[in-house]
Parts: C-alpha cells; sequence; structure tokens
C-alpha cells in the first residue's frame, strides 16, 4: 500500500491494515499480483427539467474513495461518480461538479477562500440555483465564516465536537434552517436574505496577516511584538470574561496601536 513512512503497511483480507519496518522483516512472496481492472462508468442520465445545482468539492475524505483491494485513495468527483453512489439524487435536481482544490481542510488558508468565493460566484451566475460545497470539517467553520455561505450563518457556527454527525451548532442564535431529509422539508427558523432580494456581487478582498490570539493566565505578551515586527496588519485577542487580558499587556497593545495595527478584543466565552 502507498504510504508516507518508510513502513511497510499491508492491506488484510479484513479491511484492516497492518505495518512492519522492512529492516526489520523477511519478506516472501506467495503469489504474483491480479491484475485489477477499472470498471466502465455508466452513461449519465439527468432531468434538464430539474433545477441546476453545482457541487464544489475541496478535498477530504468527503470527495475521495478507497480501493480496499489496493487500498489506494482516489478522487472520486465527477457528476458520475455522485450520482452512482447516490443515485437518489437524480430525482431531485441536475447536477454539475468542479474540484476547485483538494487539501486536507487543515491547510486551508486565505487565498483558498478568494478561490471559493469566486467559483461560487460564478457558478451562481451561470444558472445554478443552488451550490453545494464538499469541506473537511476541522476547519469549516473558518470557511463558512470567510465566505458565509452555509445552512448556519457562517460566522456563528462552531464546531462542538470531534466526530458527532451534530458537531456543528450556531451560537447564540438558531441556525437559518433544519432539513428533514427523508420528507425532503427545509423548516427556516430565522430571516434570511432569499434569492433576487440583493443584487449578487463578489468581494474578494482579504488580509491574510490577521494574527489571533487566545490570552490565558500569565501567557507572555511578548507574543504582540512578534506581529508587530512582521509587519502583521491586525490583531485579534480573545480575552477571558467579557474580554480581559493581564495589565502586562496594556503596553504591548498600545505599542501595537501606535504603529497603526487595529487591536481588536473580543472573549474566550460562547
Amino acid at each position: 500500500m502507498p504510504t508516507t513512512t518508510e513502513n511497510m503497511v499491508i492491506k488484510l483480507d479484513n479491511g484492516y491494515n497492518i505495518g512492519f519496518d522492512p529492516k526489520k522483516t523477511q519478506i516472501q512472496p506467495i503469489k504474483k499480483r491480479e491484475e485489477i481492472k477499472t470498471k466502465a462508468k455508466p452513461p449519465l442520465h439527468q432531468n434538464e427539467d430539474l433545477p441546476l445545482v453545482s457541487i464544489l468539492s475541496t478535498g477530504g475524505t468527503i470527495a475521495s474513495r478507497v480501493d480496499y483491494r489496493t487500498g489506494a485513495v482516489t478522487s472520486q468527483f465527477t457528476a458520475e461518480d455522485i450520482l452512482t453512489a447516490i443515485p437518489e439524487l437524480s430525482t431531485i435536481a441536475q447536477y454539475n461538479s468542479q474540484v476547485v482544490y483538494t487539501i486536507l481542510s487543515e491547510n486551508m488558508r486565505p487565498e483558498y477562500w478568494i478561490k471559493l468565493a469566486q467559483a461560487v460566484h460564478n457558478e451562481i451566475k451561470n444558472g445554478a440555483e443552488g451550490v453545494i460545497i464538499t469541506h473537511g470539517t476541522d476547519t469549516m467553520t473558518y470557511t463558512a465564516a470567510a465566505d458565509t455561505c452555509y445552512i448556519h450563518r457562517g460566522t456563528k457556527v462552531r464546531k462542538m465536537h470531534t466526530s458527532r454527525r451534530d458537531a456543528f451548532q450556531s451560537i447564540n442564535t438558531q441556525p437559518i434552517a433544519t432539513i428533514n431529509y427523508p420528507e425532503r422539508r427545509i423548516t427556516t427558523h430565522i430571516d434570511y436574505t432569499k434569492r433576487g432580494e440583493k443584487k449578487l456581487t463578489l468581494n474578494a478582498r482579504l488580509e491574510p496577516k490577521v494574527a489571533l490570539i487566545k490570552y490565558a493566565p500569565d501567557a507572555n505578551p511578548d507574543v504582540i511584538d512578534h506581529y508587530i515586527e512582521n509587519d502583521y496588519k491586525g490583531i485579534v485577542i480573545e480575552g477571558t470574561g467579557l474580554g480581559h487580558v493581564g495589565t502586562d499587556w496594556i503596553p504591548r497593545i498600545k505599542d501595537a496601536t501606535e504603529k497603526k495595527i487595529p487591536v481588536v478584543i473580543t472573549s474566550q466565552c460562547i
């Protein structure tokens, strides 16, 4: 199997993997590997009378498939792949798909947010009535806040659990809507901007050099000097309670503001 380490990884018949140090292991071939034939994809039939939905992929597990015979992970993100895996979708809409980029969500960067926002804007301009973004869950809330295009309000949602399916919760507000999948019913809970109420615009400007600092008791304020010296354009500090930091932080914050670097204090509380 492919591996990022020097160890050898073998796929067992039961689907589990085991790793060995090849320098300490004797290997005896049993039989020649059988040639793996790739099945041809069935032709894709879509109903042009249904609404058009665009699916944008940013990478991660959701856009990949594991071949358990070889252990290889391959990208599976064409419209054919999606409808083959979930054929019921073809009764809801017609689809096109686009891979915007393929990364682990922990490697997300501001320039990727801009590229994704541009892709969403283009799909809507080209007639898509809905846009679905597939994204790794670890940093999904950051992307939602940057692009504000999810069911929860992008700036008011937080991942509250590492792996539960209901890990995401709206903070200090209700979600925009809840979805009943079996009945295909969407129930809205709060006001939101509906299609056509505002002109579609794209603001693709985003300042990447903004620091986020979480304050903790006895934290060293020298960290602020690092961002001043490296020409950061803004600093956000998560303080305790209503937004408090130790008094020894005040002179460093003043140094930053005197150099025209905005410093925003917010609370760690949710």
